[in-house]
């Protein structure tokens, strides 16, 4: 529900286990140009440390996201929550990060900035499931500004109104002629291999209900004989 991007620029380690790379500001604004495409985000993902603990931060441009997509929040509507959030400079968290650290709608989340430790608010939490610690998202301009890092882990791409995304994906693969390599999903693509991985995170479920299964048939025939 909340994954509504027509297609996804990443770099070819991005689904792999391991650290991924990062994409340079250029290709994000080379995209912009590109024939069938009506906005381009900028996605960045990395690991900050709250409390000791790592978290995943997230910057990402939060009215374009308001526009084409949405996120789950507990309370609350999710266009209003995010305006609000990028006028306030104040983060969006999820419920994983709140329940985890104790906090609210309202309080104060401390990161490490470059200068010394920068305080946001909390305009809202919204469900999530893509990480054990929790996630926290703010606004790109926001992030740019504090930590001078304008590089995207992915660039989200929705497309014009009828444009066609494999002949869009073919126009950004010659739009960036392999400088840098990437690879280019669709949004069923990315899908898939999100649930392939998920499918994957539940295999030892699967392996211990076997082994239980077997145990139990074992203990039939041990009483039989």
């Amino acid at each position: 529900q909340t994954v509504k991007a027509d297609l996804i620029v990443a770099s070819p380690t991005w689904l792999h286990e391991g650290p991924g790379g990062v994409l340079p500001e250029s290709v994000r604004l080379r995209l912009q140009a590109v024939p069938g495409i009506a906005a381009v985000d900028g996605y960045r993902d990395l690991r900050m440390e709250f409390r000791d603990v790592p978290v995943v931060v997230v910057a990402r441009d939060l009215l374009l996201h308001a526009r084409h997509s949405r996120y789950l929040f507990l309370e609350g509507d999710s266009t209003a929550i995010l305006a609000d959030a990028v006028r306030g400079n104040q983060l969006v968290v999820s419920e994983t990060f709140a329940r985890q650290f104790h906090l609210r709608r309202g309080d104060l989340v401390a990161l490490p900035g470059p200068r010394g430790p920068v305080e946001f608010p909390i305009a809202g939490v919204f469900y999530d499931y893509s990480t054990d610690g929790g996630k926290i998202v703010m606004d790109r301009s926001l992030y740019e500004r504090l930590w001078g890092d304008r590089r995207s882990t992915v660039v989200p791409i929705y497309l014009s109104p009828g444009a066609d995304p494999e002949t869009v994906r073919r126009a950004v693969a010659d739009r960036l002629a392999g400088d840098p390599p990437v690879m280019v999903l669709t949004n069923g693509e990315l899908k898939s291999e999100v649930l392939r991985i998920f499918d994957q995170t539940f295999a030892i479920t699967y392996a211990l209900e076997i082994i239980a299964v077997a145990v139990a048939l074992l203990a039939i025939v041990n009483t039989l004989l």
